[in-house]
């Protein structure tokens, strides 16, 4: 039989290119790229020696040993493929459990028994007849039979770890299943048609090219992985259960104190901090790995046995980064670097906390002068609170934990509390009761606060409805409403509703509304408002004269009371501060709109702000927030 070897040599010659654009790319780091090598020479030599077994064909024993160590080849490209997919998502724990090592290491163990073993002794698997031409054995399609098993496997894989790879690379991780296949079938029916180490060397061209592209993941100056690389990869860790440590450094105002100088400085040093980095790791002899994250922010992520010796790799990187000569004759100024220790999960446990701490850590480091372990950083707790905002939120939501405080507010001309705002508190088990105005600007941002904006005047509308609300004495309730709610085109018709599930009368509710919010929205403050005060809700602008007032529109808008801003009455004792806050108030008295000021703290400032003609005052000096039984029985005290 004439064997056609033209597609083994195409093999050869295209795999050999792929080595040789392996090494060229300097492919050669990661546990992917090392498996990647070991499936192309692998591969290649089976192809040489499927070459050999045909030239050797006069001499019997050549073509025997040849076929022998073809098929064992053979059978180790399957298993090589499914360490390949394994080393491409990091997911090597999957072989800590016996089960998935034993049946991955048996099947293998026994397709290579049986060529290296058995097939000697019975010719099992091939063997050669006296014309020096290999021939098939009766046991042969248990090698087809294992490499089924392992592009099962693999496949399996790839759809596991789906969503983190682009639509082409998925396509293209699954397309040697299909190839080797139809290739097999092929040469099943075609003996003479040696095809199949070369549809795998296309097939791993197609990989070379889509998957094994370090100019994703690396700049071509430096050689070293940026910040896509290290956001895939943690991305990987979360999903594996992974744990690392991290070191993160930057240096302080690189904008202004490198490339201000020139583009080409900046370029350089953080080409010799890459290079310190890649000098320590080696001379330590550590498996770690450093990442370049753009305007000169670094970062080395530690992980296995290697985890432990990170203190100590801090600290030389720390003295190294100290040394001047990173700078000479690129810039005057002392360069002077952030930099933390941060344990992946531990400190951070969340994709989107990972990403919020590369950007801002250095904002919550006391300083430049030391490496920081940053769960023992004083702000450490703020930044972590702040990350996991949304998750805390979510649960405040579904498990009740939004609560309402009361604060009352006095009118100077009944001499009693006349009404109290509602006030948003989040509770949280880990960290307690939560600013309110960080929740608040966080709900803003993510769209939340048109959930917590239901729940918290459904409390309200709840509360005025018990007889509790009447034994207080209280007209009414402010209640505060966010910028973003103006952006529901049905914000009316809902809190309409929720009065009327209540069977609460309009004229109970008065609405607070932030002169910001009648700026950016002023179109749909407009309508709604109108809409809300024809149905006998009241209006109160709120923080009045924080930003650059605008009587014109405070006119246009159906409100009745003016809470003028804190920063006034904290000012007051100025000459300047009393001033304004005196032309302030008369210009709104000019208007015909009540005056309610906030931030009274002492019986002075009470005395004060009622001979300036404000109508109603609210601040510690009477009482702080309280919670609803609280705020009831302190109403109870007082009223009467």
């Amino acid at each position: 039989m004439s064997y056609i070897i033209d597609f083994d040599i195409s093999a050869l010659l295209l795999l050999a290119l792929m080595l040789f654009s392996t090494y060229y790319r300097h492919m050669v780091s990661s546990s992917a790229e090392k498996c990647f090598i070991v499936l192309l020479v692998i591969t290649g030599a089976t192809a040489f020696f499927d070459i050999l077994s045909i030239m050797l064909a006069p001499m019997s024993l050549g073509v025997y040993l040849a076929c022998m160590v073809y098929y064992a080849l053979r059978v180790s490209i399957a298993p090589s493929y499914f360490v390949y997919l394994v080393a491409l998502t990091d997911g090597w724990k999957i072989f800590n459990k016996l089960r998935v090592r034993v049946v991955a290491a048996g099947v293998y163990l026994l397709q290579l028994f049986l060529v290296v073993v058995v097939n000697p002794i019975n010719g099992c698997i091939f063997d050669v007849n006296e014309y020096c031409v290999m021939t098939r054995g009766p046991l042969l399609w248990t090698c087809y039979l294992g490499a089924m098993l392992y592009f099962a496997a693999g496949t399996a894989y790839i759809f596991k770890y789906r969503n983190f790879y682009a639509r082409n690379k998925f396509y293209c991780l699954l397309g040697i299943v299909p190839a080797s296949l139809v290739a097999v079938v092929i040469q099943f029916f075609v003996p003479r048609l040696l095809i199949e180490c070369f549809t795998q060397a296309v097939c791993l061209m197609f990989y070379s090219i889509t998957l094994q592209s370090p100019e994703e993941r690396a700049s071509a100056e430096l050689h070293i992985n940026n910040r896509e690389a290290f956001f895939e990869d943690m991305r990987l860790s979360e999903f594996n259960k992974k744990q690392h440590s991290v070191v993160l450094f930057k240096i302080k105002n690189y904008a202004a104190r490198v490339e201000a100088v020139s583009y080409e400085a900046g370029n350089k040093i953080t080409s010799n901090i890459a290079n310190r980095l890649f000098e320590l790791i080696k001379s330590e002899e550590l498996t770690a790995v450093p990442y370049h994250f753009g305007i000169g922010s670094f970062g080395v992520v530690f992980s296995g046995e290697d985890t432990e010796r990170i203190d100590d790799f801090a600290q030389k990187l720390s003295m190294s980064l100290a040394d001047d000569r990173l700078r000479r004759n690129m810039t005057s100024t002392k360069l002077e670097f952030y930099e933390c220790i941060v344990d992946i999960p531990g400190d951070i446990d969340s994709y989107a906390s990972i990403q919020m701490m590369l950007e801002g850590y250095q904002n919550f480091l006391p300083g430049t002068d030391a490496v920081y372990r940053v769960n023992k950083v004083p702000g450490y707790k703020e930044f972590t609170l702040y990350s996991k905002l949304d998750e805390i939120i979510n649960m405040a939501l579904e498990n009740d934990r939004l609560e309402v405080f009361y604060m009352p507010i006095y009118c100077v001309e009944e001499k009693r509390f006349i009404s109290a705002e509602a006030l948003l508190r989040l509770y949280d088990p880990v960290y307690g009761y939560i600013n309110p105005e960080t929740v608040v600007s966080y709900a803003e941002e993510n769209g939340d606060i048109h959930r917590i904006g239901r729940v918290v005047f459904e409390k309200v509308c709840e509360f005025v409805s018990t007889p509790e609300f009447t034994m207080t004495g209280l007209d009414f309730i402010e209640v505060n409403l966010s910028v973003e709610q103006f952006h529901d085109r049905h914000l009316c018709e809902k809190l309409m509703l929720i009065a009327e599930k209540y069977n609460v009368d309009p004229s109970f509710i008065n609405f607070e509304i932030t002169e910001g919010a009648a700026t950016e929205v002023w179109k749909e403050v407009i309508s709604q408002t109108k809409i809300l005060s024809d149905a006998g809700f009241a209006f109160s602008m709120d923080d009045y004269g924080q930003k650059s007032s605008n009587l014109k529109r405070l006119s246009s808008l159906p409100i009745d009371i003016v809470k003028l801003d804190k920063s006034l009455a904290d000012d007051y004792t100025s000459p300047s501060g009393e001033v304004i806050l005196k032309n302030t108030v008369k210009m709104l008295k000019a208007l015909g709109v009540a005056i309610a000021a906030e931030g009274i703290e002492n019986r002075r400032m009470e005395a004060r702000f009622s001979e300036l003609g404000c109508d109603y005052l609210q601040g510690y000096t009477y009482t702080k927030a309280l919670p609803l039984n609280t705020f009831i029985k302190y109403m109870e005290e007082v009223q009467a």
